[in-house]
């Protein structure tokens, strides 16, 4: 539109094929044991996107965008209401089934502000919603209508603020994220059984990384992940796994 404006359209199609695994292994997985499901059949989904890139005197950039997606037959693992004892404990039976029909849609705003050479701050906000708007069951089946209910595992707000400082000695990136509340599981109720809330708590995690260049070519640094230790549950009910620390060398070409 301009030197300054920038907008763009898009629009997909997706297909994927059932996974194998799903179809012919039972066993344990995150969040419970798998049983299988032989008569999967692929998901398609069409996905729509609008959004604009704006640069204010080649020091802040936003990149806000909108997007729409629509499932068909999408894959999603569902609770069969029944118990397994594995690895100690009892774990909920899940089958891969496929539901009729799913929306999900949301916002998205990336910024960064280049305040010098020297300094950099950056943001994102993202905001999700999904509902499954059609779910066509097997006649007799015991499973729950699942019509109306919310997909698991997708926070509905995520937040990451955080700033680079580039200099001689050590480069340095902190960044804080936020992860919202996600649903416990496929109902959208209580568990009762494991004691859970009917979503997980929202967390936030704050993220170090120091690096410098050695040479033209090589780079070390050290990344603390989750650096104040902060214990969460995860979306597949563990525990997270607290502070991690990574240590790295890249050789640039």
């Amino acid at each position: 539109l301009s030197k300054s404006v920038r907008t763009f359209a898009s629009y997909g199609i997706g297909f994927r094929p059932p996974v194998l695994d799903d179809m012919c292994r039972n066993g344990k997985i995150s969040g419970g044991f798998k049983v299988v499901n032989p008569n999967l059949k692929p998901e398609h989904i069409q996905t729509a996107e609008w959004g604009w890139k704006i640069n204010c005197k080649d020091k802040i950039t936003l990149t806000p965008s909108v997007w729409y997606s629509l499932g068909t037959d999408f894959m999603y693992y569902v609770s069969t209401g029944d118990s397994a004892f594995t690895t100690g404990f009892w774990s909920p039976v899940l089958r891969s089934e496929n539901i009729s029909k799913v929306e999900l849609y949301g916002f998205e705003l990336d910024a960064t502000y280049a305040i010098n050479d020297h300094f950099t701050l950056f943001g994102n906000y993202a905001y999700t919603q999904n509902k499954i708007l059609k779910y066509e069951l097997m006649e007799g089946s015991k499973l729950t209508d699942l019509t109306g209910k919310h997909l698991t595992d997708v926070p509905n707000h995520q937040f990451m603020v955080g700033g680079t400082w580039r200099n001689k000695i050590v480069n340095a990136t902190i960044s804080t994220r936020y992860v919202g509340k996600q649903w416990v599981n496929d109902a959208n109720t209580e568990d009762t059984k494991y004691g859970l809330d009917a979503q997980y708590p929202s967390y936030n995690l704050t993220d170090v990384k120091l690096w410098r260049m050695v040479g033209r070519h090589v780079s070390i640094g050290a990344s603390f992940i989750n650096i104040f230790n902060h214990i969460y549950l995860t979306s597949k009910s563990q525990i997270n796994p607290g502070r991690m620390i990574y240590g790295e060398i890249k050789l640039i070409f």
